[in-house]
């Protein structure tokens, strides 16, 4: 009996700590899966999986001065938000450590591979790396990205050629 009250006194604080960690949507004031507001938009290129657009973001982050977004074709859908710093390496490794601190407040403890660190929540995630300069090691740019990898894939999904869309006729 002692045992089962403990169990599920466990089991309630684990939800309440899960519960407590905000979900994924997206940074600077915009939200994956929405479509591109006109007024954040300063410039705008073609790329296979979407269109990439300059923004000026609603809210901005003193960690970072140049923001992206990218939007799938077919649905035209925020599926990644990302901005970037250049500076000096050294400050771009105590920028890093900053940013890190305040997203493991938020999301939970990031896990590293290969110098990215990134956090993970079903299909979403957020990476962010510290990319030093091939041709001057002394220069470098802190990188955030917020990805929904669900929207991404439907962004690069061929349509299929055998389907006869009868809707609207």
């Amino acid at each position: 009996m002692r045992n089962s009250i403990l169990l599920l006194m466990m089991l309630f604080f684990a939800q309440t700590i899960q519960a407590a960690t905000p979900v994924i949507e997206g940074a600077f004031g915009i939200k994956l899966g929405d479509i591109p507001r006109i007024e954040y938009q300063k410039g705008e290129v073609y790329t296979k999986v979407g269109r990439l657009y300059f923004i000026d973001p609603p809210v901005k982050n003193d960690h970072f001065n140049e923001y992206a977004i990218h939007v799938t074709n077919m649905t035209n859908k925020i599926y990644s938000i990302y901005a970037e710093k250049e500076q000096s390496a050294i400050d771009c490794r105590e920028e890093l450590l900053k940013v890190k601190t305040s997203l493991e407040k938020l999301y939970g403890t990031m896990t590293e591979q290969n110098k990215i660190y990134s956090v993970k929540q079903n299909e979403r995630e957020i990476n962010l790396t510290c990319k030093i300069n091939v041709k001057n090691a002394e220069s470098a740019a802190l990188h955030i990205k917020y990805i929904d990898h669900r929207l991404y894939k439907d962004s690069i999904s061929e349509p299929d050629p055998n389907h006869r869309d009868s809707s609207g006729l």
